[in-house]
């Protein structure tokens, strides 16, 4: 909802400056004002997300919030004003990594009734084909 009324006023501006009411200075500083909250408010967007699903438990939602986050900075035009937020939401991206590969690594090892099953299954079909090919 905040973003959809920034990018009102982001056009109310511009057609302002277009019309003559607003100075293109004016117009400019304004417009780079709201630019600028606009990426703050996506910077915050994407790092509730993450934190959310490590809350829930979801750490590869997790690590996809936070690997949007960083592109979205990387893609900026002025990535220097945000290089603080970057660091911070690399660091989270860092974080929710490491726990999906934990998470997966836990998976493989363990060994489940559908593993144990289907390794029964190979060794039933390997002695059926030696009878039929022989």
């Amino acid at each position: 909802d905040v973003r959809f009324l920034l990018e009102a006023l982001h056009g109310q501006v511009t057609r302002a400056a277009q019309d003559g009411f607003l100075p293109a200075n004016e117009a400019k500083h304004w417009i780079k004002e709201i630019r600028h909250i606009l990426v703050l408010l996506h910077i915050e967007f994407f790092n509730n997300l993450g934190q959310h699903a490590l809350q829930q438990g979801q750490p590869g939602q997790a690590r996809l919030a936070f690997e949007r986050g960083v592109q979205y900075l990387r893609k900026q035009p002025e990535p220097v004003l945000y290089s603080a937020q970057l660091q911070l939401l690399e660091g989270q991206l860092a974080r929710a990594n490491s726990t999906v590969l934990a998470n997966s690594k836990q998976t493989e090892a363990e060994a489940n009734e559908l593993t144990e099953g289907l390794k029964a299954v190979d060794a039933d079909a390997e002695w059926k084909k030696k009878v039929i090919y022989d």
